[in-house]
């Protein structure tokens, strides 16, 4: 009986030191932008979505061929992006995946020389039915890495859409099939195959 107290008496013991211990314990790390989105109500300490929460999104129109023969990819697309958040966008940015082997890029894995090319060739971008010439230098349209940067004339209100017309063009690569390749004449895995809107949310 007396080993059983004694076993009971250091099991509290050792319990109510270790709740000490997680009483005394600094709280864990969180950066910024998630304390920001938690006190702005966009999101719960449960990982649930808070009260604010928003998010935007886009609709899709595409058209697109393949060419076996010569590995290319075509097509054209409409884009309606709505903007859900509380804030006026300046800015849009699209996501350019093929870019990825584009000349004097940066990679963070070495590729085959021989499947080094332009990567996605733009031919036709317009925003709202106004062409932009992508022929000429000017400050409304950058691209670095695989993300093309497109400045509005007037920001994107909050409730409101835009409209984007693109026509593009890449080339399957057949070495180094990385997010895609043609693995023989026949065979192909075609991702991240069209201009697609980079996400704007409460974090990021």
């Amino acid at each position: 009986m007396r080993k059983i107290q004694s076993a009971f008496f250091l099991l509290t013991l050792y319990f109510l030191g270790v709740q000490s211990v997680l009483a005394q314990a600094p709280a864990l790390y969180m950066p910024l932008n998630i304390q920001k989105a938690y006190t702005a109500g966009t999101r719960s300490m449960d990982g649930t979505p808070g009260d604010k929460y928003w998010q935007n999104h886009s609709q899709y129109k595409i058209s697109v061929h393949v060419y076996p023969h010569s590995r290319l990819v075509t097509g054209q697309e409409r884009i309606i992006y709505f903007n859900e958040s509380p804030d006026s966008l300046k800015q849009l940015v699209l996501r350019t995946y093929p870019d990825l082997y584009k000349k004097g890029n940066m990679r963070d894995f070495p590729i085959d020389p021989s499947v080094v090319n332009e990567g996605m060739h733009i031919f036709t971008l317009a925003v709202n039915g106004k062409k932009i010439d992508l022929h000429k230098a000017h400050s409304k349209v950058r691209r670095m890495g695989t993300n093309m940067y497109i400045s509005l004339d007037s920001p994107l209100p909050p409730s409101e859409n835009i409209r984007l017309e693109i026509s593009w063009d890449y080339t399957i690569p057949d070495k180094s099939q990385i997010r895609a390749g043609a693995y023989d004449k026949s065979s192909f895995f075609v991702g991240y195959w069209y201009p697609q809107m980079a996400v704007y949310d409460d974090i990021d």
